[in-house]
């Protein structure tokens, strides 16, 4: 994982370098033997296309790509499980609405 230190405003800016910078980032992955790249904030997918060109390698949006999941998901029929660490613990059962952590009184 590598951090640029780019501010995101930057990114709109060819001034900035941060295209460049970002290319030298994705070279150091490559020599390290890494086969593609995931960006982690959206603001990022403006240099998505030209760097995917650029450097030859697949680009994917995590963002994107986890929606993409939870839409699949959805669609299949999957739900959370309610076994293990997902399960409703026994007293929240029995719990009226004002005993649930979290509750505000009114």
């Amino acid at each position: 994982m590598f951090s640029s230190d780019i501010p995101v405003l930057e990114l709109e800016k060819s001034e900035s370098g941060a295209s460049e910078r970002i290319s030298e980032l994705i070279l150091e992955g490559i020599r390290l033997g890494r086969r593609g790249l995931r960006w982690v904030a959206r603001a990022w997918l403006i240099l998505h296309p030209p760097l995917q060109r650029k450097q030859d390698i697949p680009v994917v949006d995590g963002v994107g790509a986890a929606v993409g999941l939870a839409q699949t998901l959805i669609r299949c029929g999957v739900a959370p499980s309610k076994r293990g660490v997902w399960a409703m613990p026994a007293r929240a059962k029995t719990l009226d609405r004002f005993e649930r952590p979290g509750a505000i009184r009114t």
